[in-house]
């Protein structure tokens, strides 16, 4: 089967990430493997674009490489410059903690796969809930077996799947949407040593919608979370009501 398939892998947790490795070592059976990742870590970068400085491509491996910017520049380089041909599947992560509900915008890993599906590439991000023993090898293989399931049954174009795995072996796997989040972040104000203020965003705070259909229940019961995502994030039962107050004839 690797003979027949090519797929594409990032993260944002940096070229040398855990989750990146053994998820490289899942995916070998299945499909020729293209790793091209951050240099670096550049978590909740989110969808975002170097544009202001040039890109470096730095080897680091057979078929592995780092770029010095975020994750979606990894996968607009690697489709635009670095493969000869489109792969068959984008594949993002394993993250060091998990992506739920609102988060999903925040995060660099999810960004990786929703770049992959703007070019019609199925595609999917995975996540792992932090704890401190992660057993990415467990997890990757995990991983693998629904990469196979999406070689062998593509997403329709512009659809891409969020997946999130609890921190111990599963109860089972829920299809689940994205709760909602009730933000609220502790920022700490201190002195710098010339005495100038600077602010550290610190722990995240915030509730969370935990209705039992949503991502945030299913990964806090233990149960694996997958997500449908498009990139369309169009209100459409608003757009009459716009209309009608916006609309200058």
């Amino acid at each position: 089967m690797s003979g027949s398939f090519l797929i594409l892998l990032t993260n944002d947790d940096g070229i040398g990430a855990p989750g990146l490795t053994h998820l490289e070592r899942a995916l070998a059976p299945l499909a020729r493997v293209v790793t091209v990742a951050p240099a670096g870590e550049r978590s909740a970068a989110s969808h975002a674009l170097t544009l202001m400085s040039p890109l470096r491509i730095h080897a680091a491996g057979d078929d592995r490489y780092a770029v010095d910017g975020t994750t979606a520049d990894c996968i607009l380089v690697a489709m635009n410059k670095m493969l000869q041909q489109p792969p068959h599947l984008v594949v993002s992560g394993i993250n060091a903690g998990n992506n739920l509900g609102d988060d999903t915008v925040y995060s660099g890993t999810v960004a990786g796969a929703r770049e992959g599906s703007m070019y019609g590439i199925p595609s999917v991000a995975f996540s792992l809930r932090y704890a401190a023993v992660m057993d990415f090898a467990f997890w990757a293989g995990q991983a693998a077996t629904l990469c196979r399931r999406l070689l062998d049954s593509p997403l329709p174009p512009g659809i891409f799947l969020n997946v999130n795995f609890p921190d111990a072996p599963p109860r089972g796997v829920r299809t689940t949407r994205l709760s909602r989040k009730f933000a609220r972040s502790s920022i700490y104000e201190n002195d710098d040593p010339r005495g100038m203020k600077y602010y550290w965003i610190g722990e995240d705070e915030s509730s969370w919608d935990q209705a039992d259909d949503t991502d945030f229940w299913a990964v806090t019961n233990g149960f694996v979370s997958i997500t449908p995502l498009h990139r369309d994030q169009t209100s459409y039962d608003m757009i009459e009501a716009v209309r009608e107050t916006y609309e200058q004839d």
